[in-house]
């Protein structure tokens, strides 16, 4: 170890302009009990032993840096954990709203609207074939449009009935969509 040479006293204005800081934080520090000042020759102002003041100060400032440091730290983990905690939560929720028939998986929704216009195809496709036969002797215009419309709004009420708690249960497959053709 180093001798250390004899106390270099250094007024607070000194002191503070080296470290960086005002004196009134220096005071403050020694108000702490961070520092310590030696009476001054004259008896006015603060003085300090410089070098075990600069090593005090030093550890005081480096001891907060650590201090905020594992602060920031704490705080992002927790953070993180509140984070992960928030995304089981919504997963919980939405794993009962499937539950309670509430909420559909997309190949589900794919499925049933793939099921309904398959079979709204397959009416107006077959429209034709149905109604020529029964239009062959009629030559009213408003009759032929009256046979029509009726076949049309028929396969309309039959998409507005289309059960679809029967499909989304899995019962029906999406072939049968397109088995009907």
């Amino acid at each position: 170890m180093a001798e250390r040479p004899d106390s270099q006293l250094v007024h607070i204005e000194v002191l503070a302009d080296f470290v960086g800081v005002t004196t009134r934080r220096l005071r403050q520090l020694e108000t702490d009990g961070v520092i310590k000042s030696v009476p001054n020759e004259k008896g006015r102002g603060r003085s300090f032993d410089f070098l075990p003041t600069v090593k005090k100060l030093m550890g005081y400032y480096r001891e907060r840096a650590e201090k905020k440091q594992a602060g920031k730290n704490a705080d992002a983990i927790e953070a993180e954990k509140l984070k992960k905690l928030a995304a089981e939560s919504e997963i919980k929720q939405l794993e009962l709203a499937v539950k309670k028939g509430e909420l559909h998986a997309g190949e589900d929704i794919e499925r049933v609207f793939g099921n309904m216009v398959g079979r709204l195809r397959v009416s107006l496709l077959s429209l034709p074939q149905s109604v020529a036969p029964l239009l062959v002797d009629k030559s009213d215009a408003n009759e032929i449009a009256e046979t029509i419309d009726g076949r049309i709004v028929s396969a309309m009420q039959e998409l507005s009935e289309y059960d679809v708690t029967e499909f989304v249960g899995g019962s029906v497959s999406a072939s049968d969509a397109t088995s009907d053709e």
